[in-house]
């Protein structure tokens, strides 16, 4: 809710809020935002009935004036939270129901990407299929029931790992009535230099015809630092830490460098080396012995994945292709 605020001060007319929405306070906020505002347009999750609960009894208390667009969340067994079968979609969407005037159900969404965690290649892609039937499928007895108020009905999901799966299975998708795909892939703002590369290259081999695409996204969120020591002839200590680049994917990896007075821009050419530790605010590399690699060189790392990298820097620079620099963004995670 602090970034849904964040938006909202920016300007931002339409949200989706892919999270349950049930603190009284944010609820308060958000009533207070599609009073004041009829161009505002925002969605919430629901997932329980007793969310429905909560969620209703708060937006009567605070005078809803308009009908809140919620949807019904489909989660994966042993993850994260939505409702994980058919039954359980169908009791949340009456209880959905019950809160007519001050709620009503708009859609079916999911989160695909949690069944990366879980498989491996081919089976990964065949359990995300399976998760976006169960998707759809649910959506389909939903609309079928009359328990979807809203024309065009939503379909979203995350697509961040399998977006063109996602948009494959939702266009094929038979609601018998018109469908709204909306698409969550927050990653493709920066891409990364691991799991999302990885993730785009499956793309490109399951579809040849994306060849027409060129090389697709490229990684943009680059976190540089200097090499402090070389204490041995196979390690360099590096002044980056935890503090400074996520690494809840994997370890950075080492992708470009840079000499004061020897090069101009950053040398673009494989430096051979890779992250073997990460502690608070050092960076242990492990690299071949004839390095060229000095203290007082910098590197540049890349993350994987770049969404708790985000949340490290209160400000991110913008540089040209010679690396001069022309802008700089504020963050607010």
């Amino acid at each position: 809710m602090q970034q849904v605020r964040v938006y909202r001060a920016h300007g931002i007319k339409r949200v989706l809020l892919a999270n349950q929405l049930l603190h009284r306070g944010d609820i308060e906020y958000i009533v207070a935002e599609l009073n004041r505002d009829p161009k505002f347009e925002f969605f919430c999750l629901v997932d329980s009935v007793r969310g429905c609960e909560l969620l209703g009894q708060g937006l009567a208390q605070f005078g809803i004036k308009r009908a809140l667009q919620v949807l019904l969340e489909v989660g994966i067994q042993g993850r994260r939270a939505g409702a994980r079968n058919l039954s359980t979609a169908i009791e949340v969407a009456e209880a959905i129901g019950q809160h007519a005037g001050v709620m009503e159900l708009s859609g079916v969404e999911g989160f695909e990407g949690m069944v990366m965690s879980m498989v491996e290649h081919e089976e990964m892609e065949r359990a995300a299929t399976e998760f976006l039937d169960l998707v759809v499928d649910i959506a389909t007895e939903l609309q079928s029931r009359g328990l979807i108020k809203r024309s065009p009905c939503v379909l979203s999901a995350g697509g961040s790992s399998h977006f063109d799966l996602v948009i494959d299975r939702f266009q094929r998708a038979d609601l018998g009535v018109e469908t709204q795909i909306i698409l969550r892939s927050g990653c493709y703002i920066t891409h990364d230099f691991g799991m999302y590369r990885y993730f785009q290259q499956r793309m490109y081999e399951r579809d040849s015809d994306l060849e027409s695409l060129g090389e697709g996204l490229k990684p943009a969120l680059e976190v540089w630092a200097m090499v402090q020591s070389r204490p041995e002839p196979e390690r360099a200590i590096c002044a980056i830490g935890k503090r400074d680049i996520g690494n809840d994917i994997s370890n950075p990896t080492l992708e470009k460098w840079f000499r004061p007075g020897l090069h101009q821009t950053p040398q673009t050419e494989a430096l051979e080396g890779e992250t073997v530790e990460l502690n608070d605010q050092h960076c242990h590399l492990s690299i071949p012995t004839d390095s060229p690699l000095e203290v007082g060189d910098y590197i540049c790392l890349g993350a994987s994945h770049p969404c708790t990298t985000f949340d490290k820097w209160r400000v991110l620079l913008v540089v040209d292709d010679d690396y001069n620099v022309v802008a700089a963004m504020e963050t607010y995670f």
